[in-house]
């Protein structure tokens, strides 16, 4: 109630200044400000739940916050698409999937992705919508379109949704559409320079080097080790193994050339074996192969880094403050959680991607333009402000200033549920063996009872959570 009362009691005054414009910019600056530490919050009791296995209760708390009254897993309220719900949407979905309730977890990646609205059922690019705009309160304001690495993400998990349920033809759709949108990522992020640039130039602001911003104020990316293209590894290493396994020459070049994409972005030892047996026309030519796929951890996170740059205006300089995204890292673990054992034999999961890299590259790519686009809200705010203060007088200037840097916020959303890294191993097996997934929540065992090929995929958030598993193919 005081918060409250102090932002109505500066209004008044700034109001009698005939300061409105002013004001309402500080009431909004107040709100913003309140809607950010609602989010820090639900942020922080999602990872904790997550990370603890509580993977019910997190889908549960994500539905509540979009509206949903989702309080009996029994009867559970029809998934409405909002576009303002994309994230929640997207976390909702990674907690029902490692709840275990496919369906729900499919309804929740299928609204999600309608807002993207660029693919048809073949897996085809149809159609793409880049937003502009939103200069005075950043692109924080604006209806929020996955990056491409978790569109690809999107089509990965509903892949392995079909395929642990049989449905091969959809998994072949949605690794189809993994593949096209990482192919199409370098044609997003150069339309967006273009038009954050446009934007730039229309407000009057200079451009700023994006190379001499970055060593000065983002020294830490002096020692990313981006890959050299846009490619989510495990997305691109399963549409492989799927393709490979396929027993056609067409499916079988494919997934040589996918393979080989693979294995230029990581020293994965598997992905190597795969390549070569790919180039010899046949993946697994024993009839005996398994593959143990995993994802461990969370995937790194986005927080505000402010600089203030100074803006000429009628009066000479205005200091404004632009705000940009700024990536921490929560898993350094290389490598899962588990162990694998199989009788007297322990086999080790090597890295296969890490979340970090795939985000630090399409950062690297989108950073030109991120910088554009804050170098144009400053002009824009700086504008504002000095408009303000010239015909209001200075305390409307002034309450101009302190509304601007309120409302003056980086984009910092992103969907919090990615994993962290992902591994995989080869190996041969005999019929009717077993696989051990050995982890401090104790021992699970999966038996090997059919024949040919067979994938298992194993999914774990932290190091206290139980692992789960699942069997793509061969169950």
């Amino acid at each position: 109630m005081f918060f409250v009362g102090m932002q109505r009691r500066i209004v008044s005054v700034v109001s009698k200044r005939n300061g409105k414009v002013a004001a309402l910019l500080l009431v909004l600056a107040l709100g913003l400000q309140g809607c950010g530490a609602t989010l820090q919050t639900r942020n922080a009791n999602l990872d904790n739940q997550l990370a603890t296995g509580d993977f019910v209760g997190a889908a549960l708390a994500v539905e509540q916050s979009m509206g949903l009254a989702s309080r009996d897993v029994n009867n559970l309220p029809p998934v409405e698409f909002k576009s303002r719900n994309v994230l929640d949407h997207l976390d909702a979905a990674k907690a029902w999937l490692l709840a275990g309730d496919d369906q729900r977890a499919m309804q929740h990646f299928e609204a999600a992705e309608i807002v993207l609205g660029d693919v048809d059922r073949d897996g085809n690019i149809a159609r793409g919508a880049q937003q502009v705009g939103g200069a005075l309160l950043g692109d924080g304001a604006m209806v929020y379109r996955p990056s491409p690495s978790e569109a690809v993400l999107i089509n990965y998990y509903k892949a392995i949704l079909f395929m642990r349920d049989g449905r091969h033809d959809d998994a072949r759709v949605e690794l189809n559409r993994a593949d096209e949108r990482t192919r199409r990522a370098v044609a997003r992020y150069s339309r967006e320079l273009d038009e954050a640039r446009s934007e730039a130039r229309q407000r009057g602001a200079s451009e700023v080097n994006a190379s001499s911003f970055a060593a000065t104020h983002y020294p830490e990316m002096q020692t990313w080790q981006p890959y050299t293209d846009f490619v989510l590894p495990p997305a691109t290493y399963l549409q492989a193994l799927f393709l490979g396994l396929q027993g056609n020459a067409s499916d079988t070049e494919s997934a040589r050339n996918l393979m080989q994409r693979v294995v230029d972005m990581t020293d994965n030892p598997s992905a190597h074996r795969d390549l070569q047996m790919l180039s010899q026309g046949n993946l697994c030519p024993e009839n005996n192969c398994v593959w143990v796929i995993s994802e461990h951890g969370l995937g790194p996170t986005l927080v505000e880094k402010r600089v203030d740059l100074p803006v000429p205006t009628s009066n000479g300089f205005v200091v404004v403050s632009i705000a940009l995204p700024s990536l921490v890292t929560r898993t350094n673990d290389a490598t899962p959680y588990f162990r694998l054992v199989s009788g007297q034999n322990e086999f080790s999961l090597e890295p296969l991607a890490s979340m970090d890299r795939t985000v630090q590259t399409e950062f690297t790519k989108r950073f030109p333009a991120m910088v554009a686009r804050a170098t144009a809200g400053a002009v824009a705010r700086a504008v504002v402000q000095d408009e303000i203060g010239r015909r209001h007088g200075a305390l409307a200037g002034f309450v101009a200033s302190v509304a601007s840097m309120a409302t003056t916020n980086a984009d910092v959303r992103m969907w919090r549920s990615m994993p962290g890294g992902f591994s995989a191993a080869r190996y041969s097996y005999q019929p009717g063996s077993t696989i051990t997934i050995r982890s401090v929540s104790g021992d699970q065992t999966v038996t090997l009872n059919g024949t040919g090929p067979q994938i298992i995929y194993i999914k774990q958030v932290g190091p206290t959570a139980a692992p789960i598993v699942t069997q793509l193919l061969g169950a």
